[in-house]
């Protein structure tokens, strides 16, 4: 049985894994489906140092973050299928509107810090 979602412990038969996956995904679906949701799924992408050197001459600190980077690895995966492919892009596509507010704030306060 595939279980995009690997999920742990073993199942007592490939219907019972079947049903498991099922509701995992209807769950992240139901997650994905609301502003909120995909904010908190983006907020923790982010703090995943995905795109970071996981490396860092520390054996505890770069087994920390490969465990972080594999969460997010495993969760891409599942988002980048057919189903949940729209609601990724618009969770991208909310995430860049929301940086640019924020950095649009920024300036915006920097601006007035600095007329005083």
């Amino acid at each position: 049985m595939n279980d995009p979602l690997k999920l742990t412990g073993e199942p007592k038969s490939n219907e019972d894994a079947r049903i498991r996956n099922d509701r995992a995904l209807a769950d992240l679906a139901e997650v994905m489906s609301a502003p909120p949701g995909r904010r908190f799924v983006w907020s923790l992408m982010k703090r995943s140092s995905l795109l970071e050197n996981a490396f860092s001459g520390k054996a505890a600190t770069t087994d920390f973050l490969l465990g972080q980077q594999f969460v997010v690895q495993e969760l891409l995966q599942v988002l980048w299928t057919s189903r949940f492919m729209p609601v990724f892009r618009l969770m991208q596509d909310e995430a860049m509107e929301s940086d640019k507010a924020e950095l649009l704030k920024e300036a915006v306060k920097k601006e007035n810090s600095n007329g005083r």
